[in-house]
């Protein structure tokens, strides 16, 4: 496979395309995606990771394969108040 893109619609990506992946080869260092979770992403309770991977194969055209993840995002509802009080 050359020329192997990775993108995502929610995560910055860094890491430059993969010029050339062998046939049963893992590449698991060139991509890194970040994404800071949002308070919306909190209040919904789910955070879906979507990522696509696009690469030309020698011969024919390009090929894609998508993943999808969906994480749970339990809420803390618990509220705390410290007063300190000082006697005299």
């Amino acid at each position: 496979m050359n020329n192997v893109k990775l993108t995502d619609p929610t995560a910055t990506i860094s890491g430059g395309s993969i010029a050339t992946l062998a046939p049963g080869v893992t590449d698991t260092t060139t991509f890194t995606g970040t994404y800071t979770l949002t308070q919306s992403d909190v209040d919904a309770g789910t955070f879906t990771n979507t990522a696509t991977v696009t690469g030309t194969p020698p011969t024919g055209d390009d090929v894609t394969a998508q993943s999808s993840d969906t994480k749970p995002l339990p809420a803390d509802k618990k509220i705390s108040l410290l007063k300190p009080a000082s006697w005299i």
